[in-house]
């Protein structure tokens, strides 16, 4: 599968905050979202599985734990979807463990349609007192706590106690003041519970922050700036009791996650389960891409066209057997070949003829895991290559091996197959 790192609220690179995305047909097991998002060690990996058209289901998880609401892997995930032209149009609606949320883009710019959530009563706690002994208030606000110091300079300098924070009975806490030059408020957020000691720039905390600061200043338009390190910058407007989250993205690393991330498919298992009778170490390799096609599986892999032994299925005119030919992704089978290497017309069979014959349906054949009158004909074009790859049962499933042993698990014919 692939993964990208993005950096959220950003107007530039190694600014605002970074979150790691996943896009994926089907979520793995609890646990392994767990584990890469621990591997990626940042504040948020967003894993998001299609449900309809510009409609998706999306979940959080910190190295530590899932949680309910994240707004920069939010604008990360919508930003990936839109760079991937996974969409159409601009707007998004992801499901989440907050209810629906939406993300409208215009002009690079992607506005978050998140829950207000309303700050509580005032919160006494010797902890927060002492470790903030010049504080305005503190307040509860939803699953965080709020406090707030007498001015910006003090948020700015602030040195966090991390095992003091870590006492306080809640799930982040954000401190914060009036804003100084063009902003109307500052922040930062420290969530060590959950496995982020400093966050850079918080989504979440500033649902709740934009009802509180509505209170103090009377108004419902902010220009808000969290103060870590990197540093963030969010336009945000409140409407009823829905907030805005606005700005931009930058996309920082595209990569490919190597370690399969769930138990296969029983159609992959099936081939994982016929390639294990030989002693070669074949594994069958699952990817949120498609790889139906070649051209899929070749994007999907990083390899040539060429590389992808695709395998076909022909109806014997006469006989009604099912004839295998597994060919270079990069050729087109001449028919007129086969015929004369079979002794009989062929055609091209419908899916359910292929079903029947093989027990794999169309865009997921294997070359193996099945018995046939027939031994399949293999392109000659593929033994040029050190390393092949074919189909595994499903359009998301493949397997590497060498030419030779492509060979040896079919027991086919090498012969010309290509059509000139």
């Amino acid at each position: 599968m692939k993964i990208w790192i993005v950096d959220a609220f950003a107007n530039e690179p190694y600014k605002g905050n970074p979150a790691a995305v996943v896009l994926l047909d089907e979520f793995p097991e609890d646990g392994i979202c767990q584990k890469i998002a621990a591997e990626m060690n940042l504040s948020e990996t967003a894993f998001v599985k299609k449900r309809g058209a510009n409609h998706f289901h999306l979940r959080w998880f910190t190295p530590k734990t899932e949680v309910k609401l994240c707004g920069h892997a939010t604008l990360a995930s919508a930003h990936i979807l839109q760079q991937e032209k996974r969409i159409e149009g601009g707007e998004i609606l992801f499901d989440s463990l907050s209810g629906p949320l939406r993300v409208s883009i215009a002009d690079a710019l992607y506005t978050l349609d998140f829950p207000l959530q309303k700050v509580g009563e005032k919160v006494e706690s010797v902890t927060i007192r002492e470790n903030f002994p010049t504080m305005i208030q503190a307040v509860k606000a939803y699953d965080d706590v709020i406090i707030e110091l007498p001015n910006a300079d003090e948020v700015r300098k602030y040195i966090p106690k991390i095992n003091e924070l870590e006492k306080i009975d809640c799930r982040g806490i954000i401190i914060t003041a009036k804003g100084d030059g063009p902003y109307d408020f500052i922040s930062r957020f420290f969530a060590p519970k959950v496995g982020v000691n400093e966050d850079p720039v918080t989504g979440s905390a500033h649902c709740k922050l934009a009802g509180y600061w509505q209170k103090k200043l009377k108004k419902s338009e902010f220009l808000a700036f969290q103060a870590s390190r990197r540093g963030g910058e969010i336009r945000i407007a409140v409407h009823g009791d829905r907030v805005h989250l606005s700005g931009k993205a930058i996309t920082i690393l595209e990569g490919k996650w190597q370690i399969p991330i769930g138990n296969l498919k029983n159609s992959s298992k099936r081939v994982q389960d016929a390639l294990n009778r030989f002693d070669l170490k074949l594994k069958v390799i699952e990817f949120s891409e498609l790889t139906r096609t070649s051209e899929e599986a070749a994007k999907a892999i990083g390899c040539e066209v060429g590389q992808i032994a695709k395998t076909l299925i022909f109806k014997g005119k006469t006989s009604g057997r099912a004839i295998c030919v597994i060919a270079s992704g990069k050729n087109r089978v001449d028919e007129k070949k086969i015929v004369q290497l079979v002794g009989e017309a062929i055609e091209k069979p419908d899916a359910q003829f292929v079903l029947e014959k093989t027990g794999f349906a169309i865009g997921g054949i294997p070359p193996l895991g099945y018995e046939l009158e027939l031994k399949p004909l293999i392109d000659e074009d593929l033994m040029q290559y050190s390393e092949i790859w074919a189909a595994a049962g499903t359009p998301h499933s493949v397997f590497c091996l060498s030419p030779q042993n492509l060979v040896l698990i079919t027991e086919g014919q090498i012969t010309d197959v290509k059509k000139m």
